[in-house]
């Protein structure tokens, strides 16, 4: 028996893949030989058609991939659109603000109101056609307070108000506590207003909201009463009922007459005259005048 030079295996070899992938490619085509008309004069196909069929089902592979590619960008750009809408639209932080109005803005990680909410009556009235919702938190402090100061809820007399803070992130209620309550004192300062200020931050308690539920008034001012009641001794929970129906200038004229210490994460936010008059005071000598 004759065996065969391994150069004229290697060539046999090669055809054999060549025809294969021919028949592969043919495989794929649809059979339209029944369709054909016959009398039409045909186009003899070029000799290499069979590996124009393999480049063409190449590039169309490739296509697809690309098209594939660009679909889960879209897909991957969609998720990261909808994370960051999801991000602004969940609360993040609460900020109460008490005078007799109760109000809350609710507001995203961007300080960006989600929910303008009057708690009372007082505050429906003081909030009536007031959109807040998207618009920064500054932006709507000082258009709840100017609102206050309009409709006389803020007069000439001796005011008050009690903002507090809810966030899970102590760091992030303090930050949020300074910039509401400058906000306030500037708003109050351009309408020529002045007001004592307490500011408190706050974390959530059943007892609390329970407490809040029952005496028909805002989660701060309940959380802000049952610290005042807690730090002082001539304060028993039965006074939770009387001085629940007070508004705050009259629970800030409650504190001073008796000397009331407030609750561990509350504080009286510092008016600038009143620190100018205690300097006064103190040293006996005029700012003005003093060289």
């Amino acid at each position: 028996m004759q065996m065969k030079p391994e150069h004229q295996k290697r060539e046999m070899s090669s055809q054999e893949i060549e025809r294969h992938l021919k028949s592969a490619v043919d495989a794929l085509a649809p059979d339209i030989f029944d369709r054909l008309d016959l009398s039409v004069p045909q186009q003899k196909p070029e000799q290499d058609s069979g590996r124009d069929k393999i480049v063409s089902l190449q590039r169309r592979m490739r296509g697809m991939a690309v098209a594939a590619a660009a679909c889960l960008c879209l897909v991957t750009a969609g998720g990261g659109a909808w994370h960051y809408q999801y991000q602004n639209r969940q609360i993040d932080s609460v900020i109460g603000i008490d005078v007799n109005p109760s109000v809350e803005l609710s507001i995203s990680r961007k300080n960006r109101i989600l929910k303008a909410e009057p708690l009372n009556a007082d505050a429906e009235s003081i909030m009536e056609d007031m959109d807040l919702k998207g618009v920064e938190l500054n932006v709507a402090v000082n258009a709840v307070i100017g609102s206050m100061v309009t409709h006389g809820y803020l007069g000439d007399l001796d005011n008050a108000i009690l903002v507090t803070v809810s966030n899970d992130s102590i760091k992030k209620a303090t930050v949020l506590r300074t910039s509401v309550v400058e906000d306030i004192e500037q708003t109050l300062q351009e309408n020529q207003v002045k007001a004592v200020v307490y500011d408190q931050q706050v974390i959530e308690e059943d007892a609390v909201r329970k407490l809040a539920d029952t005496y028909g008034i805002s989660y701060g001012k309940a959380y802000f009463l049952k610290e005042l009641i807690s730090q002082n001794e001539n304060l028993t929970e039965a006074d939770m009922e009387r001085l629940s129906t007070m508004n705050m200038e009259e629970i800030a004229r409650e504190i001073a007459k008796d000397s009331l210490n407030l609750g561990e994460f509350a504080d009286r936010a510092e008016n600038p005259q009143d620190s100018e008059t205690e300097q006064e005071n103190r040293t006996g000598a005029d700012p003005e005048t003093e060289g």
